[in-house]
């Protein structure tokens, strides 16, 4: 996955007040979950992963490897895979990464489809997507991508009781929620 979609995916799951942490592509994430399980750290409860990122020194796509690995677990995190390089995926990719274990097979990150995209990746762990606070992460991320300085427009708009309640909470929710999300390079701790 490219560093833009990278970026996007880190900004739209820390808008839901959600840890995230980036991980290299060139690390073997089957490895890693196996290392974290055996040592009796938490799992993840998510894991987005990109489908055409290789397992280190191979040619088996890492998709594959985690979702074989996720399956066999108690109690696995939810793994979805991402195709970055597609704006929509088919319903036959979609059936095929339900059948290899994931949860959902996601398309490229957009404007277009950032609440929907969003939406599903919060559904899954049982949460409501914050749109406010989603599209306000964005504004800002694009500002920045831009060389914009937005906080004067950001202060100007009207919050919303509900992105203010969140916004005074989200350091009690980040301790109350000490569970992982791992998105392809992304780990996400919420």
């Amino acid at each position: 996955m490219d560093t833009e979609q990278a970026k996007l995916w880190h900004t739209a799951l820390t808008s839901q007040q959600m840890q995230v942490i980036l991980k290299s592509p060139h690390e073997d994430l089957k490895e890693e979950l196996q290392v974290a399980y055996a040592n009796g750290v938490s799992l993840p409860d998510l894991v987005l992963l990109d489908v055409g990122i290789k397992v280190p020194n191979s040619e088996m796509l890492q998709s594959g490897s985690v979702c074989q690995w996720a399956v066999q677990q108690n109690s696995p995190p939810k793994i979805v895979l991402v195709n970055p390089r597609q704006e929509k995926i088919k319903d036959l990719e979609r059936a095929w990464a339900l059948r290899r274990g994931a949860s959902e097979m996601l398309p490229r990150l957009s404007a277009e489809n950032l609440v929907d995209l969003v939406s599903t990746v919060t559904e899954l762990l049982g949460r409501p997507c914050v749109v406010d606070l989603l599209h306000s992460a964005m504004r800002q991320q694009l500002a920045i991508a831009n060389g914009v300085d937005e906080t004067p427009f950001l202060e100007a708009q009207p919050v919303s009781p509900i992105t203010s309640a969140i916004a005074n909470r989200a350091t009690d929710l980040t301790k109350e929620r000490a569970k992982y999300v791992i998105y392809r390079g992304v780990r996400v701790r919420r």
